[in-house]
């Protein structure tokens, strides 16, 4: 549980959330100004990212833009900053062709992208995204980058900024950080071209839907949900339909954002849960992590262990008789939220892209 789901914590955390706010809206107030720089590169630039911490699904939306772009014949490159990596400067996770780095030097995230997306689409990653970006276009000759939780980073221009929220709760309690989730007033949705919620609208109380409407006064709201499309066998990578393991026993874990999203996905797998265990976002599981896992997994009595494919690309070797799963996730876009990403590849370079708000 964070703090701030601790409504006494988050009082007592209120005055540093009012200093973070402060400093949040002079920063913005200085990029706005044109105090602070924001430098522009010859590519079409779409980022996608969030006001809150926590698992918001960026990963399979950039998974379904980059793809999208490329099988509309654009050169498209995927730009993150390598959350979790140790090697500073510029790595190439993947050239499009092969996976060339793993998830201790570039990051989790970048790597998992680099093995699910299309052949042709290359990984870049810098805590520098703007070296990234030109590395990209120099390299691989790119002419649309996509850049993963980028919506905080104002360095580089783009020409269409996404954010993405939970369908449930996606404010949180409403309050910046550290009393609360959001990493910018909810002022900064002016900046956004199109807001897409992670989630059924069924997920949305009547006081978060008012606020949403609010907000599609200004920017379009879209709505996505997450389905689990198979499971993949860590140790081979053979994929399996996601009915593979109905009614089998298995033992959860995950280190992500928002684990009970993944823990909701086992479950309408038809997969029988008998244990969770959970870890903080980009956990680097160690050989005493893996045998403690193995060991709660056959005391448990399950058949096997399942994880996020996130989690998957951070775990070196499997060891012990059960199998291990990760569940490998795809989004699901509405009518209204296709139609906008079918229109992405005309916006001309440097343009904003008007969208018609669906609610």
């Amino acid at each position: 549980m964070r703090l701030w789901d601790h409504k006494g914590w988050a009082a007592i955390l209120w005055p540093a959330s009012l200093l973070y706010g402060l400093v949040v809206r002079i920063r913005n107030r200085m990029y706005d100004r044109g105090l602070l720089a924001s430098h522009a590169l010859d590519a079409m630039v779409i980022s996608v990212g969030n006001v809150t911490v926590g698992g918001t699904g960026k990963t399979p939306f950039v998974q379904c833009i980059a793809r999208f772009l490329s099988e509309k014949g654009l050169s498209v490159a995927v730009i993150s900053r390598g959350y979790g990596g140790k090697r500073k400067g510029v790595v190439v996770v993947s050239d499009g062709q092969s996976v060339l780095s793993d998830a201790m030097t570039a990051g989790d995230e970048p790597v998992l992208l680099a093995k699910t997306l299309p052949r042709g689409i290359p990984v870049v990653v810098s805590p520098d995204r703007f070296k990234a970006g030109a590395y990209a276009i120099e390299r691989f000759k790119s002419r649309v980058l996509v850049l993963d939780d980028a919506f905080q980073h104002r360095r580089m221009r783009r020409n269409m900024d996404i954010v993405l929220l939970r369908g449930e709760k996606p404010f949180g309690n409403g309050w910046l950080l550290p009393a609360g989730p959001l990493r910018e007033p909810l002022s900064a949705f002016s900046r956004a071209h199109a807001l897409i919620v992670t989630g059924t609208k069924k997920d949305i109380s009547r006081d978060e839907s008012r606020m949403l409407s609010r907000l599609a006064r200004r920017v379009p709201v879209y709505f996505s949900e997450h389905r689990a499309v198979g499971w993949v066998k860590h140790d081979t990578g053979e994929l399996a339909e996601p009915d593979r393991l109905k009614g089998v026993r298995v033992l959860a874990f995950a280190g992500i954002g928002n684990p009970e999203s993944f823990k909701l996905s086992v479950r309408q797998t038809g997969a029988v849960l008998s244990g969770m265990i959970t870890y903080r976002d980009h956990h680097p599981y160690s050989d005493d992590d893996i045998r403690r896992l193995v060991r709660d997994a056959e005391k448990s009595g399950a058949g096997a262990a399942v994880t996020t494919e996130k989690d998957g690309v951070r775990i070196r070797e499997w060891r012990g008789p059960l199998p291990l799963y990760c569940l490998r996730i795809r989004m699901e876009a509405d009518a209204a939220l296709k139609e906008m990403i079918s229109r992405i590849g005309s916006i001309p370079t440097r343009e904003r892209q008007s969208i018609v708000p669906t609610i």
